[in-house]
């Protein structure tokens, strides 16, 4: 794979054949943002949470996506809020950031603040890109410990022993080849957070290998969903 790749952007010709917006998953993602509301109670205000933390990132965003990557391949402004706000509710100890990048930013950023501080790790599938994220951490006095290719990672990381992972990592074959490895990452009562479950055909498999396991998840459609329709999950372990 090479790394131009990550920085390819089609034309959005057609473009309401690739995004998603469906009335159903509109229509649930509504029904699960009540759920989501009532199972984390710290949620009923999510605006009123969301709002500043949006502020303060966002300027990060932009210049992460005009220096480093771009807003096509880069995560949202939308999922960045939701996973730093997630982490000061939860505060987790140990979190796997699949698909490193400016999600790798938010996690070891709120790492670094945290007492105690957690255990981050950023992993991809491409070397060149991990060179890119060290580089980025390193640039903004954050730590670039355990920023490691995906082969390296899975083959140490022991099942259950997670409290959060995002799945943001490579292109949607190989999210659907590395879907049931990272479903095991989380310990009972951790959680996983699926971006892009906007295009039907991961959604699809998603569903089933999220059946198949027994796994509860909400959509996050109401909260994360951006300007290209990208939207997430949130699996409970």
């Amino acid at each position: 794979m090479q790394l131009q790749r990550y920085f390819q952007v089609k034309p959005y010709i057609g473009a309401w054949r690739r995004m998603d917006i469906t009335p159903l998953q509109t229509a649930r993602g509504f029904r699960d943002d009540g759920a989501l509301r009532k199972r984390i109670p710290a949620l009923q205000d999510y605006e009123s949470l969301a709002a500043p933390i949006a502020a303060e990132i966002t300027p990060h965003h932009g210049a992460y996506t005009t220096h480093v990557s771009n807003d096509v391949h880069a995560a949202s402004v939308e999922i960045a809020v939701f996973l730093q706000l997630f982490c000061q509710l939860h505060k987790p100890t140990r979190m796997a950031d699949l698909g490193s990048g400016f999600s790798s930013f938010i996690l070891r950023r709120y790492a670094k603040g945290a007492d105690p501080q957690p255990t981050v790790y950023s992993v991809d599938n491409h070397e060149g890109w991990l060179g890119k994220t060290r580089e980025y951490l390193s640039r903004h006095n954050l730590s670039a410990d355990n920023v490691m290719l995906w082969e390296n990672f899975i083959a140490q990381a022991e099942p259950g022993s997670f409290d959060l992972v995002f799945h943001d990592m490579g292109f949607m074959d190989f999210r659907e080849e590395t879907l049931e490895p990272v479903l095991s990452l989380t310990r009972p009562g951790g959680h996983i957070i699926l971006d892009d479950v906007h295009k039907p055909a991961y959604r699809r498999f998603t569903h089933k290998m999220l059946d198949d396991k027994g796994l509860e998840w909400l959509s996050l459609k109401r909260i994360t969903v951006d300007n290209r329709a990208r939207y997430s999950y949130l699996v409970f372990t």
